[in-house]
């Protein structure tokens, strides 16, 4: 295994699938509108996406806490790995997330 994969412990992929999660819940991308890289990579740092449960108040809140933990800021408020997360996501949407899914607006 290499030493990358040992040191990284997949905090950046659980970051990274959170940014997924909140889009595919909300219809909405996290860091805004604005695509310009400087910008994108300045919110990486200094910007908190509004939660998930405030853009769509179907969104159940466990989800929500869920997702905006794979956001922090801070890789060690993370879940401990990746498959902890995708537990969580589980048990979440497996009690009534799942509504989320099919949008009455779609």
């Amino acid at each position: 295994m290499s030493s990358y994969v040992l040191a990284n412990d997949f905090a950046s992929d659980q970051y990274a699938l959170g940014l997924i999660c909140y889009e595919l819940f909300t219809g909405y991308y996290p860091m805004g509108d604005d695509q310009d890289v400087g910008v994108l990579l300045s919110k990486q740092f200094n910007y908190t996406p509004p939660r998930m449960a405030i853009v769509d108040q179907r969104i159940p809140v466990e989800l929500d806490n869920i997702v905006m933990r794979m956001l922090d800021k801070d890789p060690a408020k993370r879940f401990p790995s990746v498959e902890e997360a995708r537990q969580a996501l589980h048990g979440a949407l497996g009690k009534k997330g799942r509504d989320v899914l099919v949008r009455s607006d779609a």
